[in-house]
């Protein structure tokens, strides 16, 4: 619920896992390398909040305190980018080739 995601923050997440309406698991440490990276890539500071809204949940994700290795993360995200180029290229190469040789599929 929307109106609950606005009363949820750093600052009272405590006592919001005693309402019996809300399921809350809380994450001391995650695995970069099990952290979706257009999440991650959403927050920058704490008390930023992202919903996510699956068929008929919603999950609201609060980050109240954030510990990680920038370089890593920084690694991480231009491999990421390269790959995305490297396959643009590709796709732009294949298809400058099929158009000089003019390729054709036969049956």
């Amino acid at each position: 619920d929307i109106v609950i995601n606005d009363l949820i923050n750093c600052n009272n997440i405590e006592s919001k896992k005693l309402d019996s309406r809300l399921e809350i698991n809380e994450f001391i440490s995650i695995d970069f390398d099990d952290l979706n990276l257009n999440i991650f890539q959403k927050f920058s500071k704490e008390n930023e909040k992202i919903i996510i809204k699956n068929n008929e949940q919603q999950f609201l994700i609060l980050l109240c305190n954030i510990d990680y290795n920038k370089k890593i993360a920084n690694d991480k995200s231009i491999d990421i980018k390269i790959q995305q180029i490297a396959s643009e290229i590709e796709i732009e190469f294949v298809k400058a080739k099929k158009k000089e040789f003019k390729f054709q599929i036969f049956n």
